[in-house]
């Protein structure tokens, strides 16, 4: 299954995916993440930067991302 990235607020993303200890051991690589029980997600600053980490870390499964998400990823085509 598909690893799920979106904006949650202004000042946070979530990532959702099914369990596996791999990927867990990969987003708790990226510094201020934590995991939301009641929403089973895990949340992450949003930034630039944790974005792309986000998808180098995960470059090798299928990703989703939110449409609101469209605009920092056009900008990374620009480098």
């Amino acid at each position: 299954m598909a690893i799920q990235i979106g904006k949650e607020s202004e000042h946070l993303l979530y990532v959702s995916f099914p369990y596996a200890s791999d990927r867990i051991k990969k987003i708790k690589t990226i510094q201020g993440s934590y995991w939301v029980s009641k929403y089973r997600q895990w949340h992450i600053p949003y930034t630039r930067e944790n974005l792309m980490k986000l998808l180098h870390l995960f470059s090798d499964e299928e990703i989703c991302t939110d449409d609101a998400l469209d605009n920092m990823l056009m900008m990374k085509s620009q480098y």
